[in-house]
């Protein structure tokens, strides 16, 4: 269970708040587990069902369920069941308090460590390309997409999200050509649609 988390005051000013202020209490509720909560992680990039939010947030899973795909679909996280994957305020670069997370080699090392205890899906290899660390090796014996990335504890079947596939490569050069998820929010398209991306620090 996590001890404590940052929580930047610039929050306030973000573009998730923004958008959360247009949304219910409950998606406020959720982002704030989701973000800080007792089974987030510093990288953003952490193990978690359904279940566990609405037990933890007192909510109905379905509804927890289409609150998530919410948060989802304004580009401030991404979820595959069970990982989730912090894309917006929240993420690694707003918890270490720093535009880019790779220029302290202990934090890299520290992240590859966690990855590896993560069940391999979608969302791990993209958030690995994504901050170009390495993808941890194919379990033996296991297919891909079976075991416990195929749904959460109640069973709820849950589409693939492709959100994250659609982001560019990112450059290695500087703060102002930084990953979208470090970075003040940019435009993306997602299945045809032009969304605003939420990333960056809160």
């Amino acid at each position: 269970m996590r001890k404590g988390s940052y929580f930047a005051a610039s929050f306030w000013d973000s573009p998730i708040w923004q958008t959360l202020k247009g949304l219910s209490g409950d998606h406020l509720r959720v982002y704030l587990h989701l973000a800080h909560g007792p089974n987030s992680e510093v990288s953003g990039l952490y193990r978690i069902s359904v279940g566990q939010i609405a037990e933890d947030t007192d909510l109905d899973p379905e509804h927890v369920r289409s609150i998530v795909d919410d948060l989802v679909d304004v580009g401030w996280c991404d979820f595959e069941p069970p990982i989730l994957w912090i894309r917006g305020a929240g993420n690694i670069c707003d918890q270490l308090g720093t535009r880019d997370f790779r220029r302290n080699a202990s934090w890299i090392t520290a992240t590859e460590k966690h990855v590896e205890r993560l069940p391999l899906n979608r969302v791990v290899r993209a958030f690995c390309e994504f901050h170009r660390i390495s993808t941890p090796p194919e379990p033996s014996g296991v297919p891909e997409g079976q075991g416990p990335s195929q749904g959460d504890k109640e069973g709820i079947p849950t589409p693939r999200r492709h959100l994250a596939d659609t982001l560019p490569t990112p450059s290695p050069q500087g703060a102002d050509t930084l990953p979208t998820g470090c970075r003040q929010g940019a435009d993306t398209q997602v299945d045809g649609v032009e969304r605003v991306r939420l990333g960056g620090v809160a």
